[in-house]
């Protein structure tokens, strides 16, 4: 029956990842790859790639291992809890996460101004904030006026890129608009000169 019992293992749990599953404990495959399945689907539900190498076969509830899971996705994201957000109110990492980048929006940025950052690269909020003052700053040297406002600075990886997209703005209104004639007319709004010559000559 050993033999057995360690043919199920190889053939259920071979890479050992519910090991607190032991098949000395069951009687029959039936129930022992039962047990071992009901284990897979709280994984696959959770933490499909068990980056958090919690093993769920330690728990006895879904519920409880849920919870440590949200204990480890609060030490990944808010470890200073620096944000309001309640971990335990999210089923899934992905809430969560989104959660705190809307509360990290709406707390340092309200006007969303900076909305083209790629929040992936984002672990926490102090790596937000990183970035977002750095493009405060761009904007503080590049256009203190706020003549440039439409412009998101968080599209652009480096100040020099941001100053050229407002060069080239500045340059188009000089050019076909020196004397301020089409006040509505914002080259802000427009991708191309082409698409901006246009409109003014059609105001």
């Amino acid at each position: 029956m050993d033999a057995l019992r360690k043919l199920w293992k190889e053939k259920h749990d071979y890479f050992n990842e519910f090991s607190s599953i032991d098949p000395n404990h069951y009687s029959n495959e039936v129930d022992y790859s039962n047990a071992i399945e009901n284990k897979k689907n709280w994984m696959n539900k959770y933490d499909k790639d068990n980056a958090y190498k919690l093993d769920p076969s330690d728990y006895d509830c879904e519920e409880e291992y849920l919870n440590d899971l949200r204990v480890c996705w609060q030490d990944k994201y808010d470890p200073k809890f620096k944000t309001n957000i309640d971990v335990f109110d999210y089923d899934t990492e992905a809430d969560y996460r989104k959660s705190l980048i809307n509360n990290w929006q709406e707390t340092y940025d309200p006007q969303h101004r900076f909305n083209s950052f790629q929040f992936e690269r984002f672990t926490t909020v102090d790596d937000y904030l990183v970035e977002l003052n750095d493009r405060i700053n761009w904007i503080k040297k590049c256009d203190p006026d706020g003549v440039y406002n439409k412009i998101d600075p968080s599209k652009y990886d480096n100040m020099f890129q941001y100053q050229h997209v407002l060069d080239l703005r500045k340059a188009w209104k000089n050019k076909y608009d020196p004397n301020n004639e089409h006040t509505n007319i914002d080259p802000c709004d427009y991708s191309s000169v082409e698409e901006y010559h246009k409109a003014l000559m059609n105001d």
